[in-house]
């Protein structure tokens, strides 16, 4: 397991593009998760998982 993020200065350019997009994946974050506790506001760390399919033989 290895916890994932993104660093904020991997933007290039110092562009704003991006900022529409993350409001609207806060909302969504939001909607799915503060009824938890867990709101974008919270920034639980997160794991992903990796799996590997083995042929059976």
């Amino acid at each position: 397991l290895r916890a994932e993020g993104i660093p904020l200065i991997c933007y290039p350019n110092n562009r704003t593009d991006w900022l529409e997009m993350a409001v609207e994946f806060a909302k969504l974050w939001d909607s799915l998760n503060a009824k938890r506790g867990l709101g974008y506001d919270f920034n639980p760390w997160v794991w992903p998982i990796s799996f590997k399919v083995l042929k059976e033989e």
